[in-house]
């Protein structure tokens, strides 16, 4: 099985042109559901090519803080050129969410399709809660497409990707390890699962 970062790394100049329909309807209304809004400082982990940084920075408004991490140099390359002249300027930051210390705090943290690939995933939400998330603000899981779309998807990748379970079970699971989760969505249209912080 082929590594995540570098199988990233490879298409990472084809990503935008094999995924050339960005879902605006889709991406604002998680965006809503997440709560973003002006002044909120945001992570966006696996931020890919930074398809969702526009639409955050527009949420925004003029918060000075933008954080985009991606384990892959080739996809956070392309974010910087696409996303670098935006307001809020986004900080570009070269990690894995799974075992790098990523530093600052966050009204809202994003994972937007990126959930899958986690190897440790109820570990990195409690590192990312406990160490990354103020309180009062929320992490979401998301993908703008029904969780059967997402694991056929999957099910042909060279690299790790789990299957996602139903949002409510999914949303127990981490509720029985001390997650508050306040929002699931499941549909044809949308797989959302939002935690908060209290």
């Amino acid at each position: 099985m082929t590594d995540n970062s570098t199988y990233f790394n490879s298409i990472a100049e084809k990503w935008d042109t094999l995924n050339r329909f960005i879902p605006e309807q889709e991406i604002n209304h998680i965006l809503d559901v997440a709560g973003i809004m002006p002044g909120d400082a945001v992570l966006d982990i696996g931020t890919g090519t930074g398809i969702l940084l526009p639409f955050i920075a527009d949420k925004q408004r003029q918060a000075e803080v933008l954080y985009a991490v991606d384990s892959s140099a080739s996809m956070l390359d392309i974010a910087y050129r696409k996303n670098h002249l935006l307001q809020p300027q986004p900080t570009f930051i070269l990690a894995d969410a799974e075992t790098d210390i990523i530093h600052g705090l966050f009204n809202r943290i994003m994972l937007y399709c990126v959930y899958p690939h986690f190897l440790y995933p109820t570990a990195t939400l409690h590192r990312l809660y406990h160490n990354n998330l103020l309180r009062g603000g929320t992490i979401t899981i998301a993908h703008p497409e029904s969780r059967q779309t997402v694991n056929a998807i999957h099910r042909n990748t060279p690299i790790h990707c789990s299957q996602l379970p139903p949002a409510q079970k999914l949303a127990t699971d981490l509720s029985d390890v001390g997650l508050n989760v306040d929002y699931t969505e499941d549909s044809d249209k949308y797989y959302i699962i939002k935690i908060s912080k209290v």
